[in-house]
């Protein structure tokens, strides 16, 4: 089984305010918990074809697709 990556580029954090979002192809696809709560420090997914966001390293994430909540558009 291969794992997919994407190229340069394409992952990218954006500050918004107080909030961090994780951007893939330039789509929010999760948020940074904030401090105080239960999920400081860990990526929340914010769409439904999502499932989780992990920090692997300090420089890449695996993100896991939700197969069974996935739409169509």
């Amino acid at each position: 089984m291969t794992i997919p990556t994407v190229g340069p580029g394409s992952i990218r954090i954006e500050q918004d305010g107080f909030d961090r979002f994780l951007l893939l192809h330039g789509v929010r696809v999760a948020k940074r918990g904030r401090a105080g709560t239960r999920r400081t420090k860990k990526w929340v997914p914010i769409v439904p074809w999502v499932a989780s966001v992990i920090e692997d390293t300090h420089n890449s994430v695996i993100i896991r697709y939700a197969r069974d909540r996935v739409g169509t558009a």
